[in-house]
């Protein structure tokens, strides 16, 4: 695919997303509605002000079946605008478009990885079974966080077995050209170097090649039954279990240490050396695997589940293999996090981990992974993109470049705390599968937090002493509210489907719920309960009552899209090469890069891995 293809591309979709910023680009509690106090009254603003005419006329009075079908794009909805059908076209499109960019095009050396044609994404595929042992010890965790251990581990004895493969065929075939390192011998360098990357200039730079070759997608895309499908609504793949595939060879060594950064209670590292010990033997002189942690509570925790867990996995013991570190990376000590890395490995080449990393951890794994040479792979899930230092997004210069020249303040209008959190939220297939029980629950819980904070900001009542009432649930604590979600939920409308609740029927009781548990912001101002009815903006609430479900809708269609944006930037980021003199080289420099579809989205969102491995 040319260079053309992409730029076009980027330039359509940052036009885009520029015309809707107003869909995303807001906090439900606080931008949804404003409040500027001055001496005698308050002025309320939304963003529902920038919602054309004939959206609000739909989204008000549409069913959730209807949402749901509109953001799936699986219903002919003659009655409603044709703006309003296209945005939904226009954001699946460009997700599955920018997408087969970004994806890890499988291969023999990944024999639990597929493609899946329906959500244009490389899925590993689900590992089903598990020894008594290693369900003693996943029965501790979470239902996500087990699943998560047992896919993620699968994938890394992938990544390790391959690279056993292509340095057995490297040596086999003895040639001259081969493009794989042999991993157990130690780099030339016997200090870490540091490289850095520079935003130099090149005219070529309009354009990075990827390491792989893009699917040709274009007629797919815009024919089958799929248009609306990408990697946030469809489950991932199911098959039969790939144990068969993982060779255990107990002869071989580990022919990569392993660097797993953000460890927290070492859980992923435990897991990871007890399989290392099973596939591998337990004929260790060192450690192979060290876990990386900031927070000292955590990190002495795990080094007591560390002793303890010896007894569950009845395998030597796995401080034998997994060592600890206490160390808080930043993008700042780089160089001092490479000199603690060489202690361990030595000058051997390893594999950079990261689970959930949160917000700029991930990119300062990137940025070692770009300029530590023993860095040979790298195997990272983000989380938390509302984290990041938004100042530093996008960090690469293609899609920055590209941003500035659709619009000098793209930036600053497009990419804030908000958009980024949206990026992180959870999959659509959840809202997918809400009922109208949770759809009421949802908007009773927004409408009840935007009167608290009216609440506080009017009567001066915004200091943590009060954070606590924002804790407070009246979907869970509020009997007379509890008792019409009942009620409601077993009289059907006449198509047979739960009713929505009216704005009249829940508004009396949330103002009831505040007026019990703000009893001490009553008595301080010398208010009465008809001070918090907010009588004079009924209508107002009433208006965004209405739409709270169909803004969610809006937003549920950006969510993929914005991720995707955030996952190709990284990749960007990397794919930029960047040598030590800050010249940008046009020798691809991985064997392989791109994202694999690792988690389910359903059970854990942030469900895309990036793999990148060196040659």
């Amino acid at each position: 695919m040319s260079s053309n293809s992409l730029n076009e591309l980027i330039h359509n979709l940052l036009i885009f997303i520029l015309e809707y910023n107003w869909i995303y680009n807001f906090h439900w509690i606080g931008d949804l509605c404003k409040i500027n106090k001055d001496s005698s009254n308050l002025c309320i603003s939304s963003i529902i002000e920038s919602l054309p005419t004939s959206w609000k006329n739909v989204l008000k009075t549409a069913s959730l079946q209807e949402l749901q079908m509109f953001v799936l794009g699986t219903s002919n909805l003659s009655h409603w605008p044709n703006s309003l059908i296209n945005l939904s076209i226009q954001c699946r499109q460009f997700t599955r478009l920018l997408f087969q960019y970004i994806i890890f095009k499988p291969n023999k050396q990944f024999p639990c990885c597929y493609f899946n044609s329906n959500s244009i994404c490389t899925d590993l595929i689900r590992c089903k079974e598990m020894n008594n042992i290693e369900k003693n010890y996943l029965i501790k965790l979470s239902k996500k966080k087990s699943y998560e251990l047992k896919q993620i581990s699968i994938l890394i004895q992938t990544i390790l077995l391959s690279v056993e493969n292509s340095t057995t065929m490297t040596t086999s075939t003895a040639t001259t050209t081969a493009t794989t390192t042999t991993t157990a011998t130690m780099t030339t360098t016997t200090t870490p170097t540091t490289t850095t990357n520079s935003n130099g200039n090149n005219n070529n730079n309009e354009f990075v090649s990827s390491s792989q070759d893009i699917f040709h997608f274009n007629e797919f895309l815009l024919n089958n039954e799929y248009i609306g499908d990408h990697f946030q609504n469809i489950p991932l793949i199911s098959n039969e279990s790939i144990e068969n595939s993982i060779m255990k060879d107990r002869n071989s060594s580990i022919p990569l240490k392993i660097i797993d950064i953000g460890s927290g209670l070492g859980y992923l590292s435990n897991y990871i050396g007890y399989h290392l010990i099973l596939k591998y033997g337990d004929l260790f002189t060192e450690p192979q695997i060290l876990a990386v942690e900031c927070d000292e509570g955590l990190h002495l925790k795990a080094l007591t589940n560390l002793s303890q867990y010896n007894s569950i996995f009845q395998v030597k013991s796995l401080t034998s293999i997994v060592k600890r570190l206490l160390f808080r990376v930043e993008s700042t000590n780089l160089d001092l996090l490479q000199t603690r890395l060489y202690q361990f490995t030595s000058g051997y080449n390893y594999l950079l981990l990261g689970l959930h990393c949160c917000g700029d951890l991930s990119q300062s794994m990137i940025e070692l992974f770009h300029q530590d040479c023993s860095a040979k792979i790298l195997l990272l899930v983000g989380c938390c993109y509302h984290k990041m230092t938004v100042e530093k997004f996008p960090t690469s210069d293609y899609l920055r470049k590209a941003m500035l020249n659709c619009d000098m303040n793209f930036i600053e209008k497009c990419i804030t705390p908000a958009t980024l959190r949206l990026a992180c939220q959870h999959s659509p297939l959840t809202w997918l599968n809400w009922t109208e029980l949770d759809a009421n629950k949802h908007r009773i819980r927004v409408l009840a937090r935007i009167i608290l904070d009216l609440i506080l900001i009017k009567y001066n009542n915004l200091s943590m002493v009060f954070e606590r009432y924002k804790r407070l649930d009246p979907v869970t604590q509020c009997d007379a509210i509890k008792k019409l979600l009942a009620t409601n939920y077993h009289e059907n409308d006449a198509n047979d489907n739960p009713r929505s609740i009216h704005f009249n029927d829940v508004y009396p009781h949330i103002i009831i719920f505040w007026q019990k548990y703000l009893a001490d912001i009553l008595c301080s101002n010398q208010l009465t309960n008809s001070d918090l009815c907010f009588t004079e903006y009924c209508d107002y609430f009433e208006q965004i009552w209405n739409l709270i479900p169909g803004l969610l809708a809006l937003q549920q269609l950006f969510q993929p899209l914005l991720e995707t944006i955030v996952l190709f930037d990284r990749l960007w980021y990397l794919r930029e090469y960047v040598n030590v003199n800050g010249i940008y080289d046009q020798d691809d420099p991985y064997q392989y890069s791109g994202y694999i579809r690792i988690f389910d989205p359903v059970l854990s969102p942030r469900c895309m891995a990036l793999l990148v491995c060196k040659k």
